[in-house]
């Protein structure tokens, strides 16, 4: 069953590092780590990883990562791209602990 991925009730709220409620996916956070003339490949990639883990986010998630670790391994490294990805992992798995943590009182 795939989650949902909307932030319901803010009520009780409490900030996790990395997990921003305007930008669940961390698509606007990675974008600022590339240069302009990146942003458009990059978020078509994001796109298709979106469409292909059905925005399950925690396959959504684990694709990033996977997308993180390959721009790193990449002959020459980049960098960047790396850093975006792992952005959007990190945002991902935010998400998800904030999704699994138990209501605040």
């Amino acid at each position: 069953m795939t989650e949902s991925l909307a932030v319901d009730d803010m009520t009780g709220f409490r900030r996790r590092p990395g997990f921003d409620p305007d930008d669940i996916f961390g698509v606007r956070r990675a974008l600022d780590t590339l240069p302009e003339h990146r942003w458009d490949d990059f978020f078509s990639t994001w796109g298709t990883l979106a469409e292909t883990c059905e925005l399950d986010p925690r396959r959504m998630q684990v694709s990033a990562a996977l997308e993180a670790t390959t721009a790193a391994r990449r002959e020459p490294v980049d960098a960047a791209l790396a850093n975006a990805w792992q952005t959007v992992s990190d945002a991902m798995r935010s998400y998800l602990e904030w999704k699994a943590a138990p209501p605040a009182i």
